[in-house]
């Protein structure tokens, strides 16, 4: 739940944001992302119907087509998955991903790619993104030569595959060695101050979700511009597309 205070957080370009803030956008994230997929299924429905192919749509379509199929996680997954020194608890999130959880008995498979806000001890966010069909995982950090980017990747990818198989779910990737990890792709504005990491993972967030790959177009200086943006999705309850 969102309070007044947490929302003042976002408004103040000098405050760190803070989890239920993250979480709250991720939701509005997701949110849009299951709007999107029914777009895109009506869409389907409508070229077969026609029988024309996608390239017959106006631009803006088929971009929309090409939008992934998204599941974003609150960035408790991770604290509970991996809660500090070195300890992995695969059966604290085990549920998580149950069915019930993600709509689809495919489970995580199901989704092109998975969100992760990471809160790296309530002092630093990053963002580490799956994609389960690709077997590739990659790490988002605003603070670029920060360690700890190996560490979420390796506890993803090792829960990736333990998920995969506690589900019954068939992964493109089987093996921990067949997948790919990216600590540092690049492309990623780099955070000049010790307070916007929370926006930086944000607006990575919302590009990914949205399509988008790095480069991205934003830097430290949009952060003021960003942080109303966000301010403005929420009070919507919607994020726009």
């Amino acid at each position: 739940m969102l309070l007044r205070k947490d929302f003042g957080l976002l408004l103040l370009l000098t405050e760190w944001l803070n989890d239920e803030l993250v979480n709250y956008y991720l939701l509005l994230l997701q949110l849009r992302s299951d709007a999107i997929l029914q777009l895109q299924a009506r869409l389907r429905a409508a070229l077969q119907q026609l029988g024309a192919c996608p390239s017959s749509l106006p631009h803006q379509l088929r971009v929309l087509l090409r939008v992934p199929r998204s599941y974003a996680f609150s960035s408790f997954f991770y604290a509970q998955l991996a809660p500090g020194q070195g300890r992995f608890c695969y059966q604290a999130v085990q549920r998580w991903t149950r069915p019930q959880a993600t709509h689809t008995s495919e489970c995580v498979l199901a989704y092109q790619l998975l969100l992760f806000p990471i809160n790296l001890g309530n002092t630093h966010w990053a963002v580490a993104a799956v994609w389960p069909q690709a077997g590739l995982l990659q790490y988002f950090d605003p603070l670029p030569g920060r360690r700890e980017g190996r560490r979420v990747l390796a506890s993803l990818a090792r829960w990736l595959l333990q998920d995969a198989a506690d589900k019954g779910v068939a992964l493109p990737c089987r093996r921990a060695r067949q997948l790919r990890l990216e600590h540092a792709p690049p492309g990623l504005p780099v955070q000049r101050d010790r307070h916007s990491c929370g926006v930086f993972a944000a607006a990575v967030c919302e590009r990914l979700a949205a399509g988008w790959h790095a480069p991205f177009e934003f830097s430290q200086d949009d952060c003021p511009s960003l942080r109303l943006g966000m301010a403005a999705d929420m009070l919507a309850g919607a994020v726009g597309w």
